[in-house]
């Protein structure tokens, strides 16, 4: 488990069950408020991508995956 603001672009996760592709990845601090990363993910299975809020503190499990072309 890796903490949130060590995510990558190109990373796959567990989010919710399931296994999703990391598109982009963003660390944002807006002024008075708490750090947050903001990230763009592609699911793996339905194809079907989401923008989604993880705190930069939060645990993350990393999956590892072998890509074929």
């Amino acid at each position: 488990m890796a903490p949130a603001h060590d995510l990558r672009q190109g990373q796959a996760i567990r989010y919710t069950g399931h296994v999703p592709l990391l598109l982009g990845v963003m660390h944002r601090t807006p002024g008075n408020l708490r750090a947050f990363v903001q990230a763009i993910i592609r699911y793996i299975g339905t194809g079907k991508s989401a923008d989604v809020r993880f705190g930069s503190t939060d645990k993350i499990e990393l999956i590892d995956v072998s890509r074929q072309q």
